[in-house]
């Protein structure tokens, strides 16, 4: 409950502490009931009951509401393909974004955390949207590029199958370094 009534501006606590010890004023009730329903709860409770319903208030806004904020950041294989935003133009560049998507569906969650992390620079989901680019290196220079600021993720359109990216993206969140943040 002191956590609660931290939560609360000076005002508001001062008339939920007197309702709490029963020592409410007649002109702080109409201050009461705002808070009451500002917290959105529609009944006006006894005195008795005031400790339960800001119980139950307190538990809704400070527990309940942030474990959905957190729930919701969390990735899961389906948020972060509903990140995704690519226009492929190509056979190539369909085939390597149809590659990566298939190597996210792959992934367990401590990898999918890192996959993100790699690409937004957050375990967590703290952007709308990631954009992919296409570009067409081969060879030794052939690597997916990750931009966090954007974010934005370079992916190579040359790829030739699904092992090909796989082996590529496993080999760079497999790395130490795959966490290190460049500017150039």
């Amino acid at each position: 409950m002191s956590s609660f009534l931290s939560y609360m501006n000076e005002t508001d606590r001062e008339i939920v502490t007197a309702a709490l010890k029963g020592n409410l004023q007649d002109d702080e009730k109409d201050d009461f009931i705002d808070i009451l329903d500002r917290f959105d709860h529609n009944n006006i409770p006894s005195p008795d009951e005031v400790k339960h319903v800001f119980s139950q208030i307190a538990h809704k806004k400070l527990i309940q509401k942030t474990k959905f904020a957190l729930a919701a950041r969390n990735p899961t294989v389906k948020s972060v393909l509903k990140l995704l935003q690519a226009q492929p133009t190509n056979k190539a560049e369909s085939d390597s974004y149809k590659y990566f998507k298939q190597y996210i569906k792959s992934q367990e969650d401590s990898n999918l955390r890192k996959l993100l992390q790699y690409i937004t620079g957050s375990n967590v989901i703290c952007v709308e949207r990631i954009a992919v680019m296409f570009t067409y290196s081969e060879g030794l220079l052939r690597h997916p590029v990750a931009h966090t600021c954007g974010p934005t993720l370079e992916l190579p359109a040359t790829y030739n199958s699904y092992p090909d990216l796989r082996g590529e993206f496993d080999s760079i969140l497999g790395s130490d370094k795959c966490m290190e943040m460049l500017i150039a």
